[in-house]
């Protein structure tokens, strides 16, 4: 379910009270709601945190987009422009959303002792099992 925003005028608002965790890749969809006031624009929505801006067009109609992978835990502001035939610019305030630190680690040790899974089990028991056709 993608994390939905309503873009009124040039206002941004987030439609949601769910987490955004940090370290997803191609998996955070943002979904962008325009009023008609957009129609015919060509949309870009600009993620900056820290120094660096990340733009990532939409088009025309298209209103989905994933988080960028750049994006890292703490502050992010999105915001929004668009052109429309090279002689209009519409902008939006930007919207400050928290990006909170994910648990994932990359280099995570595997402890020695781990148990069997349910599936490594299932293939040993059925190695185990294993009948001799030829021989009956």
């Amino acid at each position: 379910m993608a994390i939905k925003f309503y873009i009124d005028e040039q206002t941004i608002e987030l439609k949601t009270d769910k987490n955004i965790a940090s370290d997803s890749i191609n998996f955070v969809e943002l979904e962008f709601v325009f009023c008609n006031s957009w129609t015919g624009y060509n949309k870009t929505i600009q993620f900056t945190q820290r120094t660096n801006t990340y733009s990532v067009n939409l088009g025309t109609n298209g209103t989905t987009c994933f988080l960028p992978n750049e994006i890292t835990d703490g502050l992010c502001a999105i915001s929004v422009f668009g052109n429309k035939n090279n002689a209009k610019r519409a902008t939006t305030v930007p919207l400050n959303v928290r990006i909170k630190r994910s648990g994932f680690i990359e280099d995570g040790i595997i402890p020695s002792d781990t148990p069997l899974t349910v599936i490594e089990q299932l293939i040993q028991d059925n190695e185990n099992l294993k009948v001799d056709v030829d021989g009956l």
